[in-house]
């Protein structure tokens, strides 16, 4: 079903070049729909990246909340002194 999807996509993005453009070659068309996906796939990976690091940050932001709030009120910790007790 995937490999039907990209095959469509493929299909659609060689219909769309060849009215933009004035390229009858089939492989110059290929070969620029090849570089615009590649160039899509760079931008998703690129923003797939800045949401990662900025989930990671957030996650730090959270940790460090919850330890200070443990701190706080005298519970961090507790439970590994507990498990290295013999």
């Amino acid at each position: 079903d995937a490999l039907r999807q990209a095959a469509d996509q493929l299909t659609d993005k060689l219909i769309e070049l060849r009215q933009r453009s004035k390229v009858s070659s089939n492989e110059q068309l290929a070969v620029m729909a090849a570089l615009n996906f590649c160039h899509e796939l760079c931008l998703e990976k690129e923003k797939n990246h800045q949401y990662s690091e900025t989930m990671d940050k957030r996650i730090k932001m959270l940790q460090r909340t919850i330890e200070a709030a443990l701190i706080e009120h005298g519970q961090y910790g507790e439970s590994s002194e507990e498990a290295q007790q013999p």
